[in-house]
């Protein structure tokens, strides 16, 4: 749901999205078990925005790309976060 809202929040302007871009995968599918364990899951369902774009395989680029630091989170800080804050601030 939350690559869905994503998608939704950046193609109508709701929001600035900040950080790499999500993994663009929303589809739905059902699971069949298929003995010794193993489940056969088949999709039946994908997400298309309004304006009839989907997600699958292509996720939602943000504004500002902001990549994941471990380096940085070592300080204690996440830049990502640290970003998505300044912009907030000047909003």
């Amino acid at each position: 749901a939350a690559e869905t809202d994503t998608g939704f929040a950046h193609e109508n302007n709701l929001a600035t999205i900040v950080g790499t871009r999500t993994a663009g995968q929303v589809l739905g599918g059902i699971g069949f078990k298929m003995g010794h364990g193993l489940v056969l899951r088949i999709p039946v369902v994908t997400f298309h925005t309004w304006s009839g774009k989907t997600l699958e395989g292509k996720g939602v680029e943000p504004g500002p790309v902001v990549e994941f630091s471990r380096d940085f989170l070592w300080t204690g800080l996440d830049a990502q976060i640290e970003r998505a804050s300044h912009i907030a601030r000047f909003f």
